[in-house]
């Protein structure tokens, strides 16, 4: 044999080597891929992406101060006409002549809540409920006014902003869902309006 048909023979005994390994890793590499593939469409997120959201809300719940109770009391709820807010276990809210303190359905508890905006910073609102019956001063945007089962704080209609009335000495109780008014007048339904701000003075008495 020549020298130049065993050199010959090398490399093709050669080429036929490498081709042979060149198959075998693109084999192995197409299969790590596709475990890899698989084990990724089990794990939908990444560990950084999978932190991220709580780390977001965490950040957010501490710029968002949860709403706390910073006050409380009770008091009598009187028209200037001598007519106090009383209410029954049925949820109906009405006028009688005044019988504070002594008559547990004419007695309503306050609690005052300090909440948090973005817009505004702290902000103040009251849940005011019956000593008798236990439930919340409620209201709609159709001005209807009566008692529910407390879900204050949380419930806008039961949360009420508590400011002075439209005369001095007295205060005036506005819906926080609504921004309508209390409003009470002897011989007619409780409600919320703004048109008769007269009737939405309220004496506090104990």
């Amino acid at each position: 044999m020549t020298v130049a048909r065993t050199a010959y023979a090398i490399f093709v005994f050669l080429h036929k080597g490498i081709c042979v390994f060149t198959r075998k890793l693109r084999a192995k590499s197409l299969v790590v891929g596709a475990t890899l593939a698989a084990v990724s469409a089990l794990m939908p997120l990444s560990a950084s992406a999978a932190t991220a959201p709580q780390a977001a809300t965490a950040t957010a719940a501490a710029a968002s101060p949860a709403t706390v109770a910073v006050g409380s009391g009770w008091f009598g709820m009187e028209t200037p006409g001598g007519y106090c807010l009383d209410g029954n276990s049925a949820g109906s809210v009405y006028l009688n002549p005044c019988q504070v303190p002594g008559n547990k359905y004419q007695d309503w508890n306050w609690t005052k809540w300090q909440a948090y905006s973005p817009y505004s910073g702290y902000y103040y609102f009251y849940s005011i409920h019956s000593q008798a019956t236990g439930r919340c001063l409620d209201s709609n945007a159709a001005g209807d006014v009566y008692t529910n089962p407390c879900q204050a704080p949380g419930n806008a209609y039961q949360d009420w902003y508590w400011g002075p009335g439209n005369t001095s000495g007295y205060s005036k109780f506005t819906d926080v869902a609504t921004s309508l008014s209390l409003w009470g007048d002897g011989g007619y339904p409780v409600g919320t309006y703004n048109n008769q701000p007269q009737y939405n003075n309220w004496g506090l008495s104990q």
